[in-house]
Protein backbone atom coordinates (compact mmCIF):
# COMPACT_ATOMS: atom_id res chain seq x y z
CA UNK A 1 0.00 0.00 0.00
CA UNK A 2 1.40 3.62 -0.65
CA UNK A 3 0.51 6.84 1.27
CA UNK A 4 -1.77 7.93 -1.86
CA UNK A 5 -3.45 4.65 -2.23
CA UNK A 6 -4.65 4.14 1.76
CA UNK A 7 -5.54 8.48 1.11
CA UNK A 8 -7.91 7.53 -1.56
CA UNK A 9 -9.03 4.29 0.50
CA UNK A 10 -10.26 6.58 3.14
CA UNK A 11 -12.09 8.69 0.90
CA UNK A 12 -13.76 6.35 -0.65
CA UNK A 13 -15.07 4.92 2.52
CA UNK A 14 -16.00 8.15 3.82
CA UNK A 15 -18.10 9.08 0.06
CA UNK A 16 -19.87 5.08 0.87
CA UNK A 17 -20.56 5.54 4.47
CA UNK A 18 -22.21 8.94 3.86
CA UNK A 19 -19.72 11.03 5.33
CA UNK A 20 -20.72 9.86 8.51
CA UNK A 21 -16.93 8.76 9.37
CA UNK A 22 -14.08 11.08 10.14
CA UNK A 23 -10.32 10.06 10.23
CA UNK A 24 -8.04 12.74 11.06
CA UNK A 25 -4.74 10.61 10.11
CA UNK A 26 -3.88 7.99 7.86
CA UNK A 27 -0.10 6.94 7.15
CA UNK A 28 1.36 4.15 5.64
CA UNK A 29 4.57 3.10 7.63
CA UNK A 30 5.53 0.06 5.22
CA UNK A 31 4.07 -1.63 2.03
CA UNK A 32 1.43 -3.63 4.53
CA UNK A 33 1.49 -1.45 7.50
CA UNK A 34 -0.85 2.04 8.51
CA UNK A 35 -1.84 3.63 11.32
CA UNK A 36 -4.99 5.26 11.43
CA UNK A 37 -5.76 8.33 13.84
CA UNK A 38 -8.76 10.17 15.43
CA UNK A 39 -11.62 7.73 13.85
CA UNK A 40 -14.82 8.92 14.33
CA UNK A 41 -18.23 7.33 13.25
CA UNK A 42 -21.56 8.44 13.90
CA UNK A 43 -25.06 7.55 12.90
CA UNK A 44 -28.58 8.19 14.09
CA UNK A 45 -28.22 4.79 16.35
CA UNK A 46 -24.84 4.94 18.06
CA UNK A 47 -21.45 6.93 18.06
CA UNK A 48 -17.89 5.19 17.86
CA UNK A 49 -14.41 6.77 18.67
CA UNK A 50 -11.17 5.36 17.92
CA UNK A 51 -7.91 6.99 18.69
CA UNK A 52 -5.65 5.02 17.27
CA UNK A 53 -5.68 1.64 14.79
CA UNK A 54 -2.05 0.61 13.73
CA UNK A 55 -2.01 -2.52 10.79
CA UNK A 56 0.90 -4.51 10.97
CA UNK A 57 0.53 -6.93 8.16
CA UNK A 58 -2.16 -9.10 9.59
CA UNK A 59 -2.23 -7.87 12.95
CA UNK A 60 -3.86 -4.98 14.42
CA UNK A 61 -4.59 -3.08 17.28
CA UNK A 62 -6.67 -0.12 18.20
CA UNK A 63 -6.86 1.86 21.44
CA UNK A 64 -10.63 3.61 22.38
Amino acid sequence: MTQPGLQTDVQLITRALGNKLSIESAQVKLLSDFALQNIHYQDDSKTIQIKSFINRGSKFSFLI
